[in-house]
């Protein structure tokens, strides 16, 4: 099982792709204006969400390359030199082997100073192409002069500081010796691991905060310039150890380097991860900027480009959405006259709310609001109810959950999902001209086949929980609120959401953290800044992602509230085991 949040689709992760794709694809979004700030930022989100594509696109050598509409609005506004700085994935193998050993706390020190010197690997990157007097720049973005003896002088410096022995002193030579002393301490720490007695490598002996803004504040003087300021922009750091992250997160308090800035992505969940732990920890919109990728803005703008992009390089020119068949406009007369028929219960409440129906036309103003407000219910409880208002068995998801506008929706216009599934449909576009909803509805079920499998991975085991897994406990979610919808009673306001409050199980909130993270849970109406570990207070509310609204039969829309610890304690069908559940076929 994995300890962290693996992600269909990963094969689309940023963190590989090559600047100028990067650029040339980039689309700027409303997340992207909020982040290009000069403020300490944490920014969460789940896999795939684009944390990755965005810290990318603040890097100075992506501004310099990016010719993209608006690129040079950025370039002016963006007061800082970007340092782009992904977890490395080795290290943090190496780390969770190392840690439960005996020869850990001998080799703690040294696996703290392999993550410095990746990050003074990736700083004296960028110092070197600002200063390079060769290469070709499309717009010298920060470029500085820095003459041959300054340069000297610059890496002497930085070596003596840094305990590195640059064979050149030149910056490339400087870099080239920053890769060596990581791979000296990596060799060091394996071989320590197995019992393999080597000496020991000179580190430096300071603090990951001090040695940044110390590094920083010896380039501005060389470079000459005061007030220069720097963001290190952190990827991924749910790979990296909560002694790593949290010094950072502490440094954005203030009383430190003014030219240092600190932009961390981070998933929402974070165990062990403290941003306002005591009264000198950094204060959310004070000290720090959030940015929550799961919300704001208008995301299916950005989504409709995101989309545009991929049909375009299939050579699809018509607008996306035109390629996919569009399901026939709900009718809500056929519905409320079908399911008065079969349903009861139903048509008990009309003539409660209602009064005798004949068509909708006929009704006046405030009971057509009425119908319209529950028209989505009426037409799923119809398109499932049998002729005895029982549920009809392994019937295909309405037609409802198909068009272009409600498959973004599905996969809650995550970028890494939208890009995956938009490559299957436009296979299908280019070989037929159209997506039938057939197709629609058939692609968007393998799709959610493997967003199940991956959530089966997440382990809750050793939580105390009756799941064994994070999808056990969604879909445990979702049959409730399937219950809400289809039961013999018809509820013009079914439960839809559920309410973590903060006195909850500590197991419960790490569970539904973990869920977070992988996606298959999303907030409502709060800032994600709010929740970063099971101690953290304060009630929140959730609901189940909209991909699994068809495979369950939910609606596409937000609904009211309830207590989580009622939905986990319901005497229902939601109160067997999942073996019976299965057995059921619930």
């Amino acid at each position: 099982m994995y300890s962290f949040i693996p992600s269909i689709g990963e094969s689309f992760n940023a963190r590989s792709t090559a600047i100028s794709d990067l650029c040339n694809g980039f689309i700027v979004s409303d997340h992207y204006s909020q982040i290009c700030s000069s403020d300490h930022l944490i920014m969460v989100g789940p896999r795939g969400s684009g944390k990755t594509t965005l810290l990318r696109m603040l890097e100075l050598q992506s501004l310099d390359y990016w010719q993209g509409d608006n690129s040079d609005f950025y370039r002016e506004n963006i007061k800082f030199s970007g340092v782009f700085i992904p977890t490395d994935r080795f290290w943090k193998t190496q780390y969770d082997r190392v840690e439960k050993c005996e020869y850990f706390i001998e080799s703690k020190k040294y696996l703290e100073a392999l993550f410095i010197y990746h990050i003074l690997e990736c700083f004296c990157n960028v110092v070197s192409y600002r200063a390079n007097r060769i290469q070709k720049k499309n717009n010298k973005y920060r470029h500085v002069e820095l003459p041959k003896n300054e340069e000297v002088e610059l890496v002497n410096t930085l070596s003596d500081y840094w305990c590195v022995s640059p064979l050149i002193p030149t910056l490339k030579g400087l870099i080239i010796a920053l890769t060596l002393k990581k791979s000296e301490l990596s060799d060091y720490i394996s071989k320590t691991f197995n019992g393999v007695y080597i000496e020991k490598p000179v580190i430096l002996n300071v603090n990951i905060t001090d040695m940044i803004c110390n590094s920083v504040s010896i380039v501005n003087t060389l470079f000459d310039e005061s007030n220069e300021k720097w963001a290190f922009l952190f990827d991924e750091l749910e790979l990296a150890p909560n002694d790593l992250i949290q010094p950072l997160v502490d440094a954005m308090r203030g009383g430190g380097n003014k030219d240092v800035i600190f932009k961390l992505a981070l998933s929402p969940y974070h165990e062990g991860v403290k941003v306002t732990r005591n009264p000198d920890s950094a204060m959310k919109d004070q000290d720090i900027k959030f940015v929550d990728l799961t919300g704001n803005g208008d995301q299916f703008i950005f989504a409709e480009q995101l989309c545009s992009g991929v049909f375009r390089r299939k050579g699809l020119t018509k607008d996306v959405g035109l390629y996919f068949e569009s399901p026939t406009e709900i009718d809500i007369n056929i519905d409320v006259n079908e399911l008065i028929k079969k349903d009861q219960s139903f048509n008990e409440y009309l003539n409660k709310v209602i009064g005798t129906f004949s068509s909708y036309q006929d009704l006046d103003p405030k009971n057509q609001a009425l119908l319209r407000k529950i028209k989505f219910i009426t037409h799923l409880r119809n398109h499932l109810k049998g002729s005895k208002n029982k549920i009809k068995a392994r019937r295909r998801p309405a037609d409802f959950y198909a068009g272009f506008k409600n498959i973004c929706k599905a996969v809650e216009y995550n970028p890494r999902m939208l890009i995956g599934i938009m490559n299957v449909f436009s296979s299908i576009a280019k070989a037929n001209n159209t997506i039938s909803i057939n197709d629609q509805i058939n692609k968007l079920d393998e799709y959610f086949s493997s967003f199940r499998a991956l959530l089966s991975t997440i382990d809750l085991n050793g939580k105390g929980l009756a799941f064994r897994n994070i999808y056990e406990l969604v879909e445990h979610l979702s049959k409730f609120y399937k219950s809400e919808i289809y039961s013999e009673e018809f509820k013009d306001k079914p439960k839809g959401s559920f309410l973590m409050r903060s006195q909850e199980n500590v197991d419960i909130r790490s569970a539904v953290g973990l869920a977070l993270n992988s996606g298959a849970l999303i907030t409502v109406g709060s800032n994600l800044g709010t929740f970063y570990s099971a101690e953290t207070e304060g009630d929140l509310r959730f609901r189940v992602s909209y991909l699994f609204s068809h495979h369950f039969n939910l609606l596409l829309t937000l609904q009211k509230e309830v207590e989580l610890s009622y939905v986990l304690c319901s005497t229902s069908n939601l109160g067997k085991s999942q073996e019976q559940l299965r057995i059921d076929g619930l």
